[in-house]
């Protein structure tokens, strides 16, 4: 991957979060704060079931990544028959069960109607295949048909939402209609993208040396405790703090989050290149400085920014109504700086098969919890409980991909 592409790629990635942005900017004053709030609540539904989702893109990859370089093709067609063969039923038998739990979901959701929580399970199943059709990308190093696929899905589904909305009537229900419609043309485009892979003649290979339960499960739990890490600390905000201040925090963790957003495309692109490493890693140690060098930088610009200019960044963003986060919004930035290269160490980690990466994630997980249950008297504290957290995560996932990634004395096998 040159550094055109590399850059085609960055770019690609920043647009595709930008778009995301403003699609919930656009809908939620379109739509009434009652409608949004539903809305919300059902793509808070669908980041839900994103957890399994993320795990198999990580699986994926990974061994796709690990094919030898000439076979990697047809090896590549013989693990999704393979997969197909074992996760298949699985979900075949899994959906008739989700339809009977749409009831007790509406319930405790207080959403209208069932059959909204319906069309996001639908959704979620189409999107499953279109997910899996991404890590193949992924894996083959296709990033202009990653991002043009990515790119594809933000645009098309403002575009329905906006216009069902704007043409009809202002509800909830056409920004998941405007899902569905979106899931069918994307899911269209996605099989176009990789039609090599499909009409390639499969070749065999022995799936037993490739650790696909460790992996497995090491994937899922590796994408269980940062979707958890990343959405958590607002529950428990909400739990612990008035309505007032969830909002003030909910406008920081927004803040936060560009600056995740702003370095994970980096990581995107990395990743896969590691994962072909792993029987070398002291080869990837130059990739691991390379991600921690630009992530650092691009984290500390950001923080910079906010410090120098918070007050005039919450006026201008979101209102004077939040002007009490301006003396935090330097101290979050910190934090999910924290976050930001603790999951990529995390994930640099299993890229080499090193699945204890995954285990310590979830005591990181725990410890964050932990932190805001005896640590919540003020929304400072709460911040700072997670910068001290995930610095503390950050560094033991670090130092661990360094020792990784030492060049070997003998022939003693690491971690």
């Amino acid at each position: 991957m040159g550094k055109l592409d590399m850059l085609i790629f960055y770019i690609g990635s920043m647009v595709v979060n930008v778009i995301a942005f403003a699609y919930h900017f656009i809908l939620a004053r379109l739509l009434s704060p009652a409608e949004y709030g539903i809305l919300a609540s059902l793509f808070g539904l669908i980041y839900l079931t994103s957890i399994p989702l993320n795990a198999g893109d990580i699986l994926v990859t990974k061994l796709i990544s690990g094919f030898e370089e000439k076979k990697r093709v047809s090896h590549t067609k013989s693990l999704l028959l393979f997969l197909a063969r074992k996760i298949g039923p699985l979900y075949v038998i899994l959906f008739p069960v989700l339809i009977l739990v749409s009831w007790p979901v509406q319930r405790f959701l207080k959403l209208p109607n069932v059959w909204s929580v319906m069309f996001v399970w639908i959704f979620v199943y189409m999107f499953i295949v279109t997910s899996i059709l991404r890590s193949v990308m992924r894996a083959l190093l296709r990033f202009n048909d990653f991002i043009l696929s990515l790119m594809s899905e933000t645009i098309l589904r403002l575009l329905f939402a906006v216009i069902l909305i704007l043409l009809i009537s202002h509800w909830y229900g056409w920004g998941i209609l405007g899902l569905l419609l979106t899931s069918v043309v994307v899911l269209g485009i996605a099989i176009f993208q990789v039609r090599d892979v499909i009409s390639t003649k499969a070749t065999s290979f022995d799936h037993h040396k490739l650790n696909i339960k460790s992996l497995g499960l090491g994937s899922l739990i590796l994408s269980m405790s940062y979707t958890l890490m990343y959405s958590i600390d607002v529950l428990l905000v909400k739990h612990f703090f008035s309505d007032y201040w969830t909002g003030i925090y909910a406008v920081l963790v927004i803040a936060g989050k560009v600056i995740f957003f702003a370095q994970s495309p980096i990581s995107i692109a990395t990743l896969p290149i590691v994962a072909r490493k792993a029987n070398q890693p002291h080869t990837a140690r130059k990739d691991l400085w390379i991600l921690l060098g630009v992530s650092t930088a691009i984290g500390a610009a950001i923080i910079s920014a906010y410090l120098i200019g918070s007050q005039l960044l919450v006026k201008i963003v979101f209102s004077d109504k939040y002007l009490a986060a301006v003396p935090l919004i330097g101290w979050i930035g910190v934090a999910i700086l924290g976050f930001s290269l603790a999951s990529i160490g995390a994930n640099f980690l299993l890229a080499l098969n090193k699945i204890k990466a995954a285990w310590i994630s979830l005591l990181g997980l725990g410890a964050e919890a932990l932190a805001i249950l005896l640590f919540h008297q003020t929304l400072l504290q709460v911040v700072l409980s997670l910068t001290g957290v995930f610095g503390i995560l950050a560094t033991v996932l670090i130092s661990y991909s360094f020792y990784a990634t030492r060049k070997p004395l003998n022939n003693s096998s690491s971690l």
